[in-house]
């Protein structure tokens, strides 16, 4: 599952922050936002982050198609490692939506 290691590495930067909480900037390539959540929820039960606040902003995927020249956002359903054009199908460029970043 995709989304517990991008979990695991958050959480791994999380113990060394010595805070209390934190927004992710997540971008919906990289996870399903309420699957990590889930996830997280889970994984700090019991350790030293339990009731820490993780606020969750979802970044949408938007893409560059070199072959048809489409420039805009796209919707995805599930994790993928790339993206292709809704116009000509080809995998087009991301620009963004693979972002995992914490900012205190």
């Amino acid at each position: 599952m995709h989304e517990s290691e991008s979990v695991k590495k958050v959480i791994s930067e999380l113990k060394r922050s010595n805070r209390k909480s934190a927004l992710l900037k997540l971008g919906r390539l990289r996870a399903n936002p309420k699957v990590f959540a889930g996830i997280f929820r889970e994984l700090i039960k019991g350790t030293e982050l339990e009731g820490f606040r993780l606020d969750i902003e979802e970044i949408p995927v938007e893409i560059l198609c070199r072959k048809c020249g489409f420039s805009g956002k796209i919707k995805v359903i599930e994790h993928l490692h790339f993206a292709r054009c809704p116009k000509c199908g080809k995998v087009a460029d991301i620009l963004s939506g693979d972002e995992l970043r914490i900012i205190y």
